[in-house]
């Protein structure tokens, strides 16, 4: 129960019930609180805006490979930011093979019209057993298959350092510098892939831009996945919301 003491020597109890006098005087009224209004996806993206709500997925995606686990029916971890509900999409990924799950936009955005992918991610493991052993996250491309990247404009990578850390990176024909990452936290990460090709980048937070160089590649297809790690190896993770717009 939420107890307010006002200054006038009365308390307000926000209780779901009517109003009633309690002994030596002191009033309780009943307050009703609105009911919170249900979550929805947001709009931030001209071109898809995908928050993975109710059965199956708002918009329309095709799986492909049976390495990993997809589950666009999840419940997400930790505490959700403002711009995801409570369900999402899980890939969880153990040892070798490439999985992914594609949006296709219906026909492709050229590369010299400014892009971002932007998205919400939180990592529930990452156990790589060799240092820079990497794998693709989201990817920008031209066909529907995950990690062959002479389709990509761009992507979102995460990489095991040589000193054990984990790191995300944009690449194109150049890699940005590394971020780091840890498990269970969310981040938000913004790919922006940009008209002039070298000023491309990954932001985290919206900090601070970390350039890199796209590909001259016609993006159509929007690929979350993830591609072939070493026998053994393990990847989770979890994306609340993600969309595409053209600024």
């Amino acid at each position: 129960m939420k107890k307010v003491t006002l200054i006038f020597g009365f308390t307000l109890c926000l209780i779901l019930s009517a109003v009633v006098v309690l002994n030596a005087g002191w009033w309780v009224y009943t307050v009703t609180e609105p009911a919170s209004s249900s979550c929805s996806t947001p709009s931030y993206g001209d071109e898809l805006n995908e928050g993975f709500l109710g059965t199956g997925y708002e918009n329309t995606w095709a799986e492909s490979g049976s390495s990993a686990t997809i589950d666009e029916d999840t419940s997400l971890s930790g505490s959700p930011p403002t711009a995801c509900c409570n369900e999402g999409l899980a890939i969880t990924l153990s040892g070798t093979g490439t999985s992914n799950t594609y949006w296709d936009r219906g026909s492709t955005i050229s590369y010299s019209t400014s892009t971002d992918i932007v998205f919400w991610i939180y990592f529930t493991t990452l156990n790589f057993s060799d240092d820079y052993e990497a794998t693709n996250l989201v990817e920008w491309n031209s066909a529907t298959t995950h990690y062959d990247v002479s389709n990509c404009t761009g992507w979102v990578d995460v990489m095991k350092t040589n000193t054990g850390t984990y790191v995300m990176r944009g690449r194109g024909s150049t890699s940005s510098s590394n971020i780091s990452i840890t498990t269970e936290t969310w981040y938000k990460v913004k790919l922006h892939l940009d008209s002039v090709a070298s000023d491309s980048y990954l932001q985290i937070d919206d900090g601070t831009q970390y350039f890199f160089t796209r590909k001259d590649v016609d993006g159509r297809y929007l690929s979350i996945g993830t591609n072939a790690l070493e026998t053994g190896d393990e990847l989770a993770y979890q994306i609340g919301y993600i969309y595409v717009d053209t600024p």
